[in-house]
């Protein structure tokens, strides 16, 4: 899952997913955000769940 954390608090999950390969993911943001983002991706290794943060908001 990934998903983006609006300038207000909220979360926002990425509406589809049309690439993921190994390392690689790729996602449709939603339509509408717009200034600082943070991003955030949630992924399942060996049947646990683990999440990382990108270190630096997006403008």
């Amino acid at each position: 899952m990934v998903r983006f954390q609006k300038s207000d608090g909220t979360w926002v999950t990425a509406t589809d997913y049309p690439y993921v390969k190994g390392s690689t993911i790729v996602c449709g943001v939603p339509t509408g955000l717009t200034g600082q983002l943070a991003l955030e991706v949630t992924v399942e290794i060996s049947g646990s769940g683990r999440t990382g943060a990108y270190p630096f908001p997006f403008t």
